[in-house]
């Protein structure tokens, strides 16, 4: 920068107003998908884990089943690791949150699935895409909180 016509002042408030405009451009997100990056976070799981459940038994089956495990843990440090510890009881961290813990015992589930017997794996995957946030609406994530299947 020339410094014959700016001051140390006018630079530094140059400065700030790059990087005030930097901040609200990063954070504009926030204001048009409020908790976009954990939703989709929860959806890839979701993803993840209906896929693994489908390739029970082929040859993609560890590999899927790793890819799963990943997709949980990313989806897991999104809604706990960056976030409040408390959130509100019924706002929308806390039912991804539920719907993580599901996916988790669905996850779980497949894993131990020759052991369980009668059970379901198409029924699992279909389960799993449905807690896909992308494929919730507001209420019916309010709704979520269904039993993982029957016994």
């Amino acid at each position: 920068m020339p410094r014959d016509y700016l001051t140390i002042a006018q630079v530094g408030l140059l400065v700030l107003a790059g990087g005030s405009f930097a901040w609200l451009t990063q954070m504009a997100g926030v204001l048009v998908w409020p908790r976009g990056l954990e939703k989709v976070a929860v959806a890839a799981a979701g993803q993840a884990v209906a896929g693994f459940a489908e390739a029970i038994g082929t040859a993609d089956e560890d590999r899927l089943r790793h890819t799963a495990a990943l997709a949980m843990h990313e989806s897991w440090t999104a809604l706990v690791t960056h976030q409040p510890t408390r959130p509100r009881p019924n706002g929308s961290l806390s039912r991804l949150r539920a719907l993580n813990r599901e996916l988790n015992l669905l996850f779980a589930s497949v894993m131990n699935a020759p052991a369980i017997g009668d059970f379901s794996l198409a029924a699992t995957a279909d389960r799993a895409r449905l807690l896909a946030p992308r494929r919730l609406t507001p209420e019916n994530m309010r709704n979520a909180r269904t039993p993982i299947m029957s016994r």
